[in-house]
């Protein structure tokens, strides 16, 4: 069942009307108000001859209006809410196949407004609907069967079932001292299709309890990989890439500070496509100390000058 495009409940009973005065029809049998011309109007109950499945409640006219509950023919509840001529709409609970639920707001037979999908007792999904999809602000959670909770895995905007807008994501890992999973903070920022697309901040996987939260990379994305303007960390929070990236890969000038045993030096280097690719300084007090040509990432044999004396201005990005 894909829940980011939840089934559309259709009416199975705007035809009712046609068949009080129908002497041959059979199917139905009704117990309630009448109005002057023998149509169910007020409180009654509308009886299916296959089983137990009926509708009691409020009619206008023949239809179902007002407060009502739907049975399934094994007697179960199938809807339980407000009604309007003759479809689900105002606030009501709905029995889903598979153990889910439904209870919120509906509109024309659709879920719309906000509304709380539940897995038995747990929440799958709190937020808003449009035309029975997610449509709005929500968060959606995971649930683990075997403990019985459920975790937040996002929280942000939706559209028509998907992620789109500014969004919050977390992952999952097994703890090792409880067994249970653990959640933790993974990507903030713009999604589009259910993607980190435009700015935004990833995030380290964890994998034990003690693991502190460390980002590794702070910048844009299209279409769920690094591209644009980024900054990339290594694990021991350093810098190890900033400026262009396309299409996931390092491409442009980057410069990397505090190197060595001096505090003012710093290396620059250049990449293409992910590779270095160039020429690549080594400074310190705006002096070059020496340089290295790269092709393709491979160094240019014999390349290497030791160019102490000569000075060099840069660009400090």
């Amino acid at each position: 069942m894909n829940f980011y495009h939840l089934p559309i409940v259709k009416t199975i009973h705007s035809f009712f009307r046609f068949f009080w005065n129908d002497k041959t029809c059979k199917s139905f049998s009704y117990e309630g108000d009448l109005d002057c011309c023998n149509v169910p109007n007020g409180q009654g109950v509308l009886r299916y001859s296959n089983g137990n499945a009926r509708y009691v409640g409020h009619f206008v006219s023949g239809i179902f209006h007002g407060k009502g509950t739907l049975y399934e023919k094994n007697n179960n509840v199938s809807y339980q809410g407000d009604w309007v001529a003759g479809k689900r709409h105002g606030y009501g609970r709905m029995n889903l196949p598979d153990n889910f639920s439904y209870e919120g707001d509906w509109e024309n037979d659709d879920y719309s407004g906000y509304g709380i999908l539940r897995y038995k007792n747990l929440i799958f999904y709190a937020g808003f609907f449009s035309n029975g999809k997610f449509h709005g602000r929500g968060n959606q959670y995971f649930i683990c069967q075997c403990c019985n909770k459920h975790y937040i895995v996002y929280d942000g905007e939706w559209c028509n079932g998907v992620r789109k807008g500014f969004g919050i994501c977390f992952d999952l890992f097994t703890s090792e001292i409880t067994g249970e999973p653990v959640h933790y903070l993974s990507y903030t920022g713009e999604i589009n299709n259910g993607k980190p697309h435009g700015d935004g901040t990833l995030f380290y996987p964890k994998r034990h309890e003690h693991d502190k939260l460390q980002i590794n990379y702070k910048g844009s994305f299209q279409k769920g990989i690094f591209h644009g303007n980024g900054v990339l960390f290594n694990r021991q929070n350093r810098k190890e890439y900033q400026g262009l990236f396309c299409k996931g890969l390092k491409h442009g000038k980057f410069i990397h500070k505090n190197l060595g045993q001096y505090s003012n030096q710093y290396s620059i280097t250049h990449y293409l496509k992910g590779v270095i690719h160039g020429m690549q300084f080594e400074i310190t007090d705006n002096k070059q100390l020496f340089s290295n040509e790269y092709r393709n990432g491979i160094q240019v044999p014999n390349a290497r000058k030791d160019t102490s004396s000569e000075n060099i201005m840069y660009d400090d990005e």
